[in-house]
């Protein structure tokens, strides 16, 4: 098992633009789109209650600092996240439980054997972000539909208590090769998950 800590910083905004890359298990090509239905569960619930649907749809590429992201938008056509791969590893901005235009950080890196994990200390030291991966070339099921080739990762977010840092909740994220995110869970108050109910992916030329 591998683990890593990262202090989140800048970049020269003066290095020439690196291009995007195409991804494998989060397609960047503009014009794909996701359909997720989305679930919520409160204390007083014993079943899943449907929120709505929500459309990511990927609307453009942009530089920033240096590097060309894929823009995830959703249907009111507000950012929804910005995406790039560099070879094994995917990175994000304005993403999950971050706010805002963040610094980039790793989400995912398909050469990474469950087990393995890394570490963001955000916040000036108040808070720290733990990817884990916890299993690698499954199948997973959703609505009906069992997707291959399957990267499940935890997402652990802490807050710091003294001298130690306190684990708030957990998060789940699953991304199947060729597909994309298909199911996501956040345990906030109430319980959120989404499963990915349609998916498109433009040929090139399209």
């Amino acid at each position: 098992m591998a683990a890593s800590i990262i202090i989140l910083s800048g970049c020269n905004s003066e290095e020439p633009v690196q291009p995007l890359q195409a991804g494998d298990y989060m397609p960047l090509t503009p014009g794909t789109e996701w359909q997720y239905q989305r679930w919520v569960v409160t204390p007083d619930q014993n079943q899943p209650v449907s929120l709505d649907t929500a459309i990511i749809k990927i609307t453009e590429e942009t530089a920033i600092d240096g590097k060309m992201y894929a823009v995830f938008t959703d249907r009111f056509g507000m950012t929804d996240k910005a995406v790039r791969v560099e070879n094994s590893q995917y990175f994000g901005r304005d993403h999950e439980m971050y706010v805002g235009l963040t610094h980039e950080y790793m989400f995912l890196d398909t050469e990474k054997l469950p087990g393995d994990s890394w570490s963001y200390i955000k916040n000036d030291g108040a808070t720290k972000t733990e990817y884990v991966v916890k299993a690698k070339g499954t199948s997973f099921d959703v609505l009906g539909t069992t997707y291959e080739d399957v990267i499940e990762m935890q997402v652990n977010y802490y807050s710091r208590v003294g001298d130690e840092y306190e684990k708030k909740f957990s998060a789940v994220h699953v991304y199947a090769k060729g597909v994309g995110e298909i199911y996501t869970y956040y345990p906030v108050s109430p319980d959120t998950f989404g499963e990915l109910v349609a998916y498109l992916i433009p040929q090139k030329g399209q």
